[in-house]
């Protein structure tokens, strides 16, 4: 793993953390719908499994953010850019705790994930064209 900018870990765990919250809503749906307490059985299971999977492939690009995979990048900034307007929509409906909290890392993993050092660990044929034209 030597090597690997800080930024471009703290991008990994920001992602993650997303994930895992993700994660875990959906794992409270399914405890939900165990306990007998969902409104509607067919639809409570579907966003559990969404939010499920969702979170797994959240911590999947997490993942490959670590092991420096270019693919990653993509998926990771689309999430963050995702989580900005959900922020503010909490921010509308009285949860502003959660929507700062939210936007903090969205906007914390978008500058990490975008900055110099990862971009020159990710991308480095481009990095050095660009310095050397």
């Amino acid at each position: 793993m030597s090597g690997t900018p800080i930024t471009l870990i703290g991008a990994a765990v920001g992602q993650a953390v997303v994930g895992l919250g993700i994660l875990v809503f959906g794992a409270v749906g399914v405890v939900y719908v165990v306990q007998g307490n969902a409104a509607s059985l067919s639809s409570s299971l579907a966003l559990a499994a969404v939010l499920v999977g969702g979170g797994g492939f959240l911590c999947y690009f997490a993942w490959g953010l670590v092991r420096r995979n270019e693919k990653s990048r993509t998926p990771v900034v689309l999430t963050q850019l995702f989580a900005l307007p959900v922020a503010y929509y909490l921010w509308q409906s009285g949860s502003p705790a959660l929507a700062g909290a939210l936007a903090g890392v969205a906007a914390i993993v978008l500058f990490l994930v975008l900055s110099p050092p990862s971009t020159a660990v990710l991308y480095p044929d481009t990095t050095r064209r660009r310095s050397a034209g």
